[in-house]
């Protein structure tokens, strides 16, 4: 972390990183972050092997200051982050059954 505070989800921990926090998330692990502070918060991404960020910088939407980001995780957005996953052929998602 760079500045600022992410809430971040690894496997089925929750935690928050802070500047200077450094996160190492294994291939394969459920995983995500927001920020729950009103504050915005930097951070270095680093994906081994590459590929994977293609997919942010084909989909990801810039964040817009002062605005809050749309809820995620709310009925209906599996299936849309699923296609553009499969679509980048940059992610292998596990089966949901």
């Amino acid at each position: 972390m760079l500045s600022g505070g992410l809430e971040f989800l690894d496997g089925d921990r929750t935690f928050t990183a802070v500047a200077g926090d450094f996160i190492c998330v294994p291939r394969g692990v459920r995983h995500r972050f927001k920020n729950v502070a009103i504050h915005a918060a930097r951070m270095l991404f680093m994906f081994t092997p590459a590929g994977v960020e293609q997919v942010i910088a084909d989909y990801g939407l810039a964040a817009l200051p002062g605005q809050v980001s749309p809820p995620f995780g709310g009925p209906g957005d599996a299936e849309p982050s699923a296609a553009m996953v499969r679509n980048a052929r940059a992610v292998d998602l596990p089966d949901p059954r």
